[in-house]
């Protein structure tokens, strides 16, 4: 199993869409976890996802 990690202490730099790109591209191997951690859901977003409670 390999293991991914999208970090950057900054606001703006572009870690939401990084990760929905690597989702998109990772998924196409496989089964992927994605967790965000920030409360804004933007990464459900970008990725057309529904927001589930």
């Amino acid at each position: 199993m390999t293991t991914t990690i999208v970090v950057a202490g900054k606001g703006g730099v572009g870690k939401t869409a990084i990760s929905a790109l690597l989702i998109e591209l990772l998924s196409k191997k496989g089964v992927v976890l994605a967790i965000d951690a920030d409360p804004s859901t933007n990464l459900n977003d970008a990725l057309g996802l529904p927001l589930k409670d």
